[in-house]
């Protein structure tokens, strides 16, 4: 094939080396040519026009020249014309003397059109000389932004949570311990030991620290418990064991929790709290947050400190920070700066995680198993991130406060560390006491963070918060309780490490990974009748698996009608829009109904073709439409008849087919078809429909997004109507209910309904075999269309009615999209599918 172009003086054609460039209508760069030593030849500029290009350009050839007019002589294929012509050209160059460079054509690169998607209002040729489609020239640019978007859905999805196990709930663990409910319907799992607390002289409850639960109580001995009469109560913190989690769980919730147990279990108006490790650090919060008339005493065992807690001198912070493990240092700096990536960053292999969350399961007793049981992200992660988060306060700000009260003498804090911590260095405990001087402050020069295990060490820690006895030397606990291997050596200073930066950058790219993910998901559907929903206002029927169907009847009721029709709306529409038949001249009982997602429908995430089809089916029986009934369906609705065709061919009568929308995939349509099919529609609605078939999960983004135009059909877009369409389309003036129709959410409806109709299906309508074929049947399948359909081409249904012989096909030659609502249209479209009348405009 040879392209025809007209030469015009002034404007430049651009020869290259490249067959099939060209440059889309307007003018291309200047080119020159040159010697070999620069200078430039003579020669002339011409314009190129690209007004109905069908072949390719090979550069080198002049538009007018003795080898473009062989070419174009030789008669339909010009490519061998072409091919001699480049030979002759190649061996004339060969014979020029040897000081003067050959005659060259500057060497261009292919360019691609890709400015803005309504450069593709005509095809353009590529650089293989085949129409630029949006498939090839989302290979090239936008293929890379849909790469970037579908890695950072997958990083997202990595650095999720997996959900927490609720007990008791199916899936969950048993509940095998006493537990109470909290006001916001929480459960708090507990353990009492020590004497009956209506006997008892002093309550105490005891906080457990990180990784631990109800069971790691302080283990008092049993005579102290008896001799000074103390009730001891333990509990799961949220998340922990038994105890229900709490997403949004902060430093004051678990101190308002504990609050609320004491009240449950009518632990009275006073009582003392013990809080170990990270529920030594809540011991704050409670001092903050709970009314000091509750508290009666503290003991604070080697607490976690918040390294970010505003009144630390940065050398303490410095100084207690190079204590830990690099790993540690590394999982706290994430739990306080990316809280999002605490799940990732200790559960990931790339790096080393916390240190102190590795636990030697040789160790762990039945009761240690439980912890975790919930998951390790609402326990162990959660602390972390609250633990280490942005405070608010900090508890060197606090006063005394117990200053003013009557008993002041009677109400003591206590702080007890090790100075050989490893887990919780003791620098920040250290200046705090220094900080607050109304803390009575207990250093053990030789413990480490297990102290409170040591033999003996828990009835002195008692003894000192109740009776204010002074501490006594104590011998450290067995190695073979540490959760890790250590030296016992206090490490020196590490110097920060070097690769900060590389792992800012990465923590930067998945942060932007899930702000990219996050901006692709869809909102939740509003489902009718649910809190935050809309309300229920029309008849609804039930269906097998809990959905709800709107519907609306009209015409004669079912019990006296001769024929029972069930039509199904288009594309953003609802129940309203049904054929504006006139149902009393023929006895006809019509149904209408909201499909899944629409108007008061429920939605159905997981909707298929084929779903939609038994839905039909389940309605009709609800409503006890009896064994068979017609069917109409326009648009969208009309491309659901083919899968009621597929499934359902038993339950009907007869069907009517109404400008049905077509899916470009389907096997058995020629490529041609297809073809000329897709680029009758407008540039942007390409874009939508090849996104809806490729990347469903993109969709919602697409036609939301303000980058690129989205479907012009969901923005109604005028430049869809044909000139009957434009005269049609005041009857839509009655609309009064358009906003119910997308009141559950955009996504739910026309999303889906793009996703679905223009997705993969498993079979293509052109396989389908007659359904009314056998003895007896008398039913016929009817195909409407019109020919200046600008919203859905009207080349695939003239195809698939040249496929399907047993199809009726009605074209309309002057009708758009819209014709159905024409006046009296659907009268002749209910007696053709009724009676068989042969419809006077059909061709």
């Amino acid at each position: 094939m040879c392209c025809a172009a007209e030469a015009r003086p002034g404007r430049a054609l651009v020869p290259s080396r490249h067959p099939g460039v060209v440059f889309r209508g307007g003018a291309a760069p200047r080119q020159r040519h040159t010697n070999g030593d620069g200078s430039a030849l003579p020669g002339r500029a011409y314009k190129l026009n690209c007004t109905g290009i069908r072949g390719i350009i090979i550069s080198g050839i002049r538009p007018g020249s003795r080898e473009s007019k062989r070419a174009d002589a030789d008669g339909g294929d010009g490519r061998r014309s072409l091919r001699r012509a480049r030979g002759r050209r190649r061996a004339r160059q060969q014979e020029r003397p040897a000081g003067r460079s050959a005659f060259r054509y500057s060497s261009i690169s292919p360019v691609l059109c890709l400015c803005s998607p309504s450069s593709f209002s005509r095809p353009t040729l590529c650089s293989a000389g085949q129409p630029l489609t949006p498939w090839r020239a989302l290979k090239k640019l936008p293929l890379l932004a849909l790469l970037v978007l579908f890695f950072s859905a997958f990083l997202y999805s990595q650095i999720q949570p997996p959900p927490s196990k609720i007990p008791g709930a199916p899936g969950g663990p048993p509940v095998t311990a006493p537990r109470t409910r909290l006001r916001d319907g929480r459960h708090l799992a507990y353990l009492e030991s020590g004497v009956p607390k209506e006997e008892a002289r002093y309550k105490i409850v005891f906080v457990h620290g990180f990784d631990c639960c109800r069971y790691d109580v302080l283990n008092v001995s049993q005579g102290l418990l008896e001799e000074l009469g103390i009730y001891l109560l333990s509990f799961d913190r949220p998340g922990y064991a038994e105890s229900d989690a709490h997403p949004a769980r902060t430093e004051k919730s678990i101190a308002l929790d504990i609050e609320e147990l004491a009240d449950n279990l009518q632990l009275g108006p006073k009582f003392h709290l013990i809080g170990f490790s990270m529920g030594g650090e809540i011991m704050w919060s409670c001092l903050k947050y709970i009314p000091h008339s509750r508290l009666a005493g503290m003991a604070i065992l080697a607490p976690v400190g918040n390294y970010w807690w505003s009144g630390f001198p940065p050398d303490v912070v410095e100084e207690a920070w190079y204590v830990q493990f690099p790993q540690d240092q590394r999982a706290v700096w994430v739990a306080h700066h990316l809280p999002w990536l605490t799940n990732w960053w200790n559960t990931q292999r790339l790096f080393p995680s916390s240190s102190v969350k590795g636990k030697n399961p040789v160790i762990l007793s039945k009761e240690d198993e439980q912890v975790r049981q919930l998951g390790e992200h609402d326990s162990l992660h959660r602390d972390m991130m609250v633990g280490f988060g942005k405070w608010s306060w900090s508890p060197l700000e606090m006063e005394n406060p117990f200053a003013a009260g009557a008993e002041e003498d009677e109400v003591k804090v206590h702080l007890w560390h090790g100075v050989e911590d490893l887990y919780v260095p003791v620098q920040l405990s250290r200046y705090i006491s220094k900080r607050l001087p109304w803390v009575i402050y207990h250093e053990l020069p030789t413990a480490g963070h297990l102290f409170p295990v040591a033999d003996g060490m828990p009835d002195v820690i008692v003894r000192s918060l109740l009776l204010g006895d002074d501490c006594v030397a104590v011998s450290l606990p067995a190695t073979a309780l540490l959760t890790m291997a250590v030296s016992g050596e206090k490490r020196p200073p590490q110097p920060a490490p070097a690769s900060g930066a590389r792992k800012l950058m990465l923590a930067l790219f998945v942060s932007l990974s899930a702000l990219l993910y996050k901006q692709i998901q869809p909102p939740p559907a509003k489902i009718p009748g649910t809190p935050g929903g809309p309300p229920v206002t029309a008849t609804r029927t039930r269906l097998s698996d809990g959905r709800y169907l709107a519907y609306l009847e009209s015409g004669v009721p079912k019990e006296e009608a001769k024929y029972k029709i069930i039509f199904v709306h288009g594309f953003d529409s609802c129940r309203y829009d049904a054929l504006p038949i006139s149902t009393a001249q023929l006895g006809i009982y019509l149904l209408s109904f909201d499909r899944p997602g629409y108007a008061e429908s429920d939605p159905h995430p997981s909707r298929t073709e084929k779903r939609i089809a038994l839905d039909i089916t389940e309605l009709a029986d609800n409503l006890q439409l009896g064994p068979k009934f017609y069917l109409a369906g326009y648009s969208m609705g009309g491309e659901i008849m083919w899968s009621c065709l597929k499934y359902i061919p038993h339950r009907l009568s007869g069907v009517a087919i109404l400008g049905p929308v077509g899916n470009y995939w389907w096997s058995g349509l020629p490529s041609n078809v297809s073809r000329d099919a897709w680029y009758q529609q407008l540039p942007q609605d390409q874009w939508a429909v090849w996104v809806a078939h490729h990347l469903p999960w993109l969709t919602y983004w697409w036609n939301t997004q303000k980058l690129f135009p989205a479907s012009s059909v969901i923005a109604y877009n005028p430049a869809l109507l044909s000139e009957e369409d434009k005269l049609i389309i005041p009857k839509f003036a009655h609309r009064t209910y358009t906003p119910q129709i997308r009141q559950q959410g955009e996504h739910e409806c026309v999303h889906r309904d793009l996703m679905v109709g223009f997705g993969r299906w498993s079979w293509s309508p052109l396989e389908l075999e007659d359904p009314f074929a056998g003895e007896g049947k008398k039913g016929k399948v009817h195909l409407w269309h019109g020919a200046e359909d600008l919203i859905v081409p009207v080349s695939l249904s003239r195809y698939i009615s040249e496929r399907l012989p047993w199809v009726v096909y009605h074209e309309l030659p002057k009708s758009g999209h819209l014709f159905h609502i024409a006046d009296g249209m659907a009268d002749v479209i209910a007696k053709s599918l009724l009676l068989g009348d042969d419809d006077p405009h059909s061709a």
